[in-house]
This record gives C-alpha cells, sequence and structure tokens, in this order.
C-alpha cells in the first residue's frame, strides 16, 4: 500500500505534469471531440511530446502518416477506438 504522505506532496507536480500534457494534446486533439480518431499537422520537433500526450489520453500512440518540409501528419485511432467503445 503505498504511503499518503508521499503522494501528497505530488499533487502539485501531477497539477504541472498534466497541464503540459494538455498543452501537447491541444496541438493534436480533434476539435469536435478529444475522443475522436486524431488527425492532425504538427511540427517535427514536437512529435516527442505529442506522442506522450496522446498515450496518456487516448492510450495510442501517434503514426507517421506524412512528412512535408518540418511538418508531419500524425494520425491514431482516439480513445473510441482503442478501448473498444
Amino acid at each position: 500500500m503505498p504511503n499518503i504522505w508521499n503522494t501528497i506532496g505530488r499533487s502539485a507536480d501531477y497539477d504541472a505534469e498534466q497541464a503540459q500534457r494538455n498543452a501537447w494534446f491541444s496541438k493534436i486533439e480533434p476539435r469536435d471531440n478529444w475522443k475522436n480518431p486524431i488527425n492532425a499537422w504538427i511540427s517535427i520537433g514536437d512529435f516527442h511530446h505529442c506522442n506522450q500526450a496522446a498515450l496518456w489520453f487516448t492510450g495510442h500512440r501517434l503514426t507517421i502518416a506524412e512528412q512535408r518540409g518540418d511538418k508531419m501528419r500524425v494520425t491514431a485511432p482516439g480513445y473510441y477506438a482503442t478501448i473498444g467503445a
């Protein structure tokens, strides 16, 4: 069983980390419903962070579908498809 005193001190860290995940996910988030399939263009340099955010929120990694210059189109099945809803 985890020590409750260790988790209380981590609350602020979790909130800050969650805010960062939200910021990265907003770059790839489907506008109609965040649980729908992902199909977005991002900068190549953003891939790692966006991929981690996609994994956190949807349970699935991004796939690089296309690349043009310093941009790439990424896709993922989305939360609904990943959990089988």
